[in-house]
């Protein structure tokens, strides 16, 4: 599978230096696209990847009376449903990637007028990660996208409901309610660099130590997860969730993207309307991945829902080099770097080992 998503990410480069000369082809090739993504995530083989082998167990026991300590009622109801038709659990993987890729990619045609740059960058990381592996958090990713969008349009009424939607198929969808009150006025220079301090404080706290009890948290259904991840952590069961390293190759390399895009953010802001409000809740993310790292699920959780948003910014990379050929070599360079980083899961090493 990850051979397959490695020829699908050339096509689509080569669709993306070619994107202005398609014409009314784009439609039809970006559907196409559309289906054989959802087709791939939803017919992936059980146990090609970790989280494969837990949604299929968590799909044929549903009625386990601690299957609601795992996973939301959503899906244990869809679960309730579908075993009615069949025991096979890749109804619930299709039915979870026809919305989960499905509407990443009309948040794409909305948030880009170049509609493959997304897509480029999407299969580097998130398609894997997200809608192939934790498909939940995949579907909760993509309204997280059209909320934002809406936020930009100042619709807040449509994004809250994108955001409760979302939050439905995975209750970590309830941090990015505060999200609400931010806006998408543009920038200023002073702006930029406080969100950057906020970055920079991040770290900081990491540096500092300090931490606070989760664990006192006491909100029905919510504590009992925060409790689940937390026996998680400390039984160091394996996952990827058991610790974080924020001075790692890879968040480094986010880090450096991050600034190269507050550099440059005037130059993208002409080609994205929504870039103000996409900055600040990558800014977010980052923050939320250094400074909850006592808690390495919830900085997990926090960083890899807000920096969805990455889909849409690191495309904004297109538009800061000349010619065109060399900016997208540069973007796909930075999209193979992300892709070392997801295809391991899926058992292709791309570079070297992570």
């Amino acid at each position: 599978m990850g051979i397959t998503i490695l020829i699908t990410f050339g096509f689509v480069t080569l669709l993306a230096l070619l994107e202005e000369y398609l014409h009314e082809y784009r439609r039809v090739i970006y559907l196409v696209l559309t289906i054989f993504l959802i087709l791939l995530a939803g017919g992936r083989k059980v146990g090609i990847d970790p989280d494969s082998i837990n949604y299929e167990q968590s799909y044929l026991h549903y009625d386990d009376i601690n299957a609601l300590k795992m996973v939301e009622y959503s899906f244990v109801l869809l679960s309730e449903i579908f075993n009615h038709f069949t025991h096979d659990v890749h109804i619930l993987f299709l039915f979870y990637a026809i919305i989960g890729v499905g509407i990443k990619m009309y948040a794409f045609t909305k948030l880009s007028k170049r509609w493959f740059l997304p897509v480029m960058v999407y299969l580097s990381y998130y398609y894997t990660m997200h809608d192939c592996m934790q498909m939940r958090t995949g579907i909760l990713s993509a309204m997280l996208l059209m909320a934002l969008y809406e936020i930009g349009q100042k619709r807040k009424w449509r994004a809250l409901a994108f955001i409760v939607i979302g939050s439905v198929f995975h209750m970590s969808g309830l941090i990015a309610l505060p999200l609400l009150f931010l806006s998408n006025h543009q920038i200023t220079k002073r702006q930029t660099y406080a969100w950057i301090a906020l970055v920079v404080t991040g770290y900081l706290i990491f540096l500092s130590g300090f931490s606070f009890n989760v664990g006192g948290v006491n909100v029905p259904y919510i504590s009992s997860k925060i409790g689940s991840y937390q026996a998680a952590t400390e039984s160091g069961r394996g996952d990827a969730f058991a610790s974080v390293n924020v001075f790692s190759p890879l968040r480094l390399f986010i880090l450096l993207l991050f600034l190269y895009l507050s550099f440059f953010r005037q130059t993208i802001i002409l080609h994205y309307p929504c870039f103000p409000i996409l900055f600040k809740v990558f800014a977010l993310g980052i923050f939320s991945y250094t400074a909850f790292a006592f808690f390495p699920v919830i900085a997990q959780r926090f960083a890899m829902l807000f920096e969805i948003v990455t889909t849409i910014l690191y495309a904004g990379i297109f538009y800061t080099i000349k010619p065109r050929w060399a900016s997208l070599s540069i973007l796909s360079l930075v999209c193979l770097l992300l892709m070392n980083y997801s295809l391991c899961n899926l058992g292709l090493i791309l570079f070297w080992k992570v």
